[in-house]
């Protein structure tokens, strides 16, 4: 990447500005910059160290999406997981999962069977152009032995057997970000980060840029944009209101709790109290745990979380996964960050299933976009 030069953000009028550097933010500054268009991007902090980096290091291909009937986002999905496996061989790796299946409509044997065979012909390109070792075997379903065998503490009753598919672990979700921002930087992008969006620029009703502080040194600039793109992640609202936009967009805090207890090399998926799916994911040898969201929505600020909160996150694991026996003090790290959701049921916040682009020229804000991500596999697609 070209050395860090907060200057060179006034020296020209850019054809596209990013405000905000997490993966959202640098994959629309990398696509834009491979179409020969002239990027700015500028990130408050450290690129992809807030939510992009709290992440549960999976890439996923949709089969949550093929459940739920939207065949759509399950093809986005596994596209974009291909994509991620071919742009960064050396980051990624096959991972295998397990769930179990039972005398139920929704995770009867029955109906998964169908959800594989469908996503086998889905994704009957997910190995092309992979190198071998990143080829991933189609699901299958496994006998009630196998499943009790390889998913230790299995709930019993009323037990048929198990499930098995393969997604891909990002081992270092920063390494990728960071990739992200070089393949920008490569291309001409001028990206720059600790430099704080303070307020927009306008001609008329037209938003022409921001200004910018660097927070190193507290000097403020202009930077000129032909299009100014929020991709701020939990700042998003912030951001828009500079635009003179008066929407919001739902914020919760996602979680996930890094453990010190040992882990097998297959990730494990079942719902905890609440009926929500968990998985359980083997992270350096140990056992990463997600995704839990706040029971409330939160403003960009409620990043901490409560011994309470992580004491009722531990019960729902051990309730997913008995035999893990968590207790407060394998429980080393909590990542957390704050996420765009929807009112679900009772009113709880969830994630909404897909992203969103806005353009604010009906918002009386032309020359100024925002991007809502919701999910990390598919960012690319997004920018």
């Amino acid at each position: 990447m070209q050395p860090r030069d907060f200057t060179a953000l006034g020296a020209t009028t850019f054809d596209v500005l990013v405000v905000g550097g997490g993966i959202h933010g640098l994959t629309t500054a990398l696509d834009a910059a491979a179409r020969g268009l002239k990027v700015a991007l500028v990130e408050a902090g450290d690129f992809a160290a807030a939510t992009s980096f709290n992440h549960q290091r999976t890439a996923h291909g949709g089969l949550r999406s093929l459940q739920s009937g939207r065949i759509g986002h399950a093809r986005e999905s596994i596209r974009e997981r291909r994509a991620l496996a071919r742009i960064a061989p050396r980051l990624l790796r096959p991972l295998p999962f397990m769930i179990g299946t039972y005398r139920s409509w929704i995770r009867s044997r029955l109906a998964l069977r169908a959800a594989f065979r469908f996503d086998r012909w889905l994704g009957r390109r997910r190995n092309d152009g992979l190198e071998p070792e990143l080829h991933l075997p189609a699901a299958k379903l496994t006998s009630r032995a196998a499943t009790l065998k390889l998913f230790a503490g299995v709930r019993q009753e009323r037990l048929t057997g198990g499930a098995n598919w393969y997604d891909y672990q990002i081992v270092h979700t920063n390494r990728l970000a960071i990739a992200f921002a070089e393949g920008a930087a490569s291309r001409g992008a001028r990206l720059v980060n600790y430099a704080e969006a303070m307020s927009a620029l306008r001609t008329g009703e037209r938003v022409t840029g921001m200004r910018v502080r660097d927070a190193l040194t507290g000097a403020e600039l202009d930077v000129q944009a032909r299009l100014t793109i929020n991709c701020a992640g939990p700042a998003v609202n912030r951001v828009m209101g500079m635009f003179g936009v008066t929407r919001e967009i739902p914020l919760a805090r996602a979680m996930n709790l890094v453990t010190s207890k040992a882990a097998s090399d297959m990730a494990l998926a079942a719902p905890g109290r609440s009926g929500a799916m968990l998985t359980l994911v083997p992270w350096h040898g140990r056992a990463l745990i997600g995704t839990a969201l706040s029971s409330e929505f939160t403003q960009p600020s409620d990043i901490a979380v409560t011994e309470s909160e992580i004491e009722a996150f531990i019960a729902d694991a051990n309730e997913a996964f008995p035999a893990l026996t968590l207790t407060r003090t394998d429980v080393v790290m909590v990542h957390r960050g704050i996420v765009p959701a929807q009112r679900g049921k009772g009113g709880r916040p969830e994630l909404p299933a897909a992203a969103q682009i806005i353009d604010h020229t009906s918002d009386r804000a032309p020359g100024a976009m925002t991007v809502v991500g919701v999910k990390y596999t598919t960012a690319r697609a997004v920018g």
